[in-house]
């Protein structure tokens, strides 16, 4: 009795040590279902995620798409833009995007030279500036060194006008002046003195006075035609100098 009482324990004892064993297995395959669970709920998050994002990437394609179509003119677009469909439009929005560029870039160059030709004739007008800057210079410069020379003659004329008027008339009208004193005198010696033989002498002295009264007043209206003249020449060359400075003014 003994005997069978232990065996029986020993049979229920390998039974309950089987049952730990299942029981340990059940738990390591519920713990195990358990981390695939976790892991397919945490994938299909990530799946729901991505999903979302597609959906939000795709509109924001789609709006980019349709933006660029309004903005440049390219045309409709179909109701629904599929991947392939965003693919071929996106081909044709780079197609009209390298279309602009290379049409901007040929404006840019053209520009470009419109602004080099510019600049050219932007130099060119102020190097004719400068040059018609250095013309007027030396023209002022000739019309004052002009005037300055007339300035010149017009007070070597008046000297020599001064000279003429008060030198040399002078002179001869003081000279003209005391001959007639000395022919009144010796006219009046002839009165007072009757002597015979220096009538005729003093008759001759009077002619050969009267003679040189005659000369001087030749000598001078040779001057005061002379001096006249000088004054009429050095207007007329004025006027000539004048004349010549009209003419290069035109």
């Amino acid at each position: 009795m003994e005997n069978k009482f232990d065996e029986r324990i020993l049979r229920l004892e390998g039974k309950i040590e089987r049952s730990k064993r299942e029981i340990k297995e059940f738990d390591d395959m519920i713990s195990a279902a358990e981390k695939k669970l976790t892991n397919y709920v945490t994938e299909i998050s990530k799946l729901q995620r991505d999903a979302e994002i597609h959906i939000l990437s795709k509109d924001e394609r789609d709006s980019a798409i349709q933006k660029l179509f309004a903005t440049h003119n390219l045309g409709s677009l179909p109701s629904n833009i599929t991947d392939a469909v965003a693919l071929d439009l996106t081909d044709r929005i780079e197609s009209r995007l390298t279309d602009l560029d290379n049409v901007l870039q040929s404006k840019k160059n053209s520009n470009d030279k419109e602004l080099k030709m510019a600049w050219d004739l932007y130099l060119d007008a102020n190097e004719r500036w400068k040059n018609a800057e250095a013309q007027k210079q030396a023209k002022l410069e000739i019309k004052n060194a002009i005037l300055k020379r007339i300035e010149g003659k017009k007070i070597e004329r008046d000297s020599l006008e001064l000279q003429i008027s008060d030198v040399d008339l002078s002179r001869i009208d003081e000279r003209e002046k005391n001959m007639q004193i000395e022919v009144e005198r010796r006219k009046n010696q002839l009165d007072q003195r009757n002597f015979g033989a220096n009538i005729q002498q003093k008759w001759q002295e009077l002619q050969s006075i009267d003679q040189k009264i005659n000369d001087l007043n030749r000598e001078k209206s040779f001057i005061a035609v002379d001096a006249e003249e000088r004054v009429r020449l050095s207007l007329k060359k004025n006027d000539l100098e004048n004349h010549k400075k009209k003419h290069q003014k035109l």
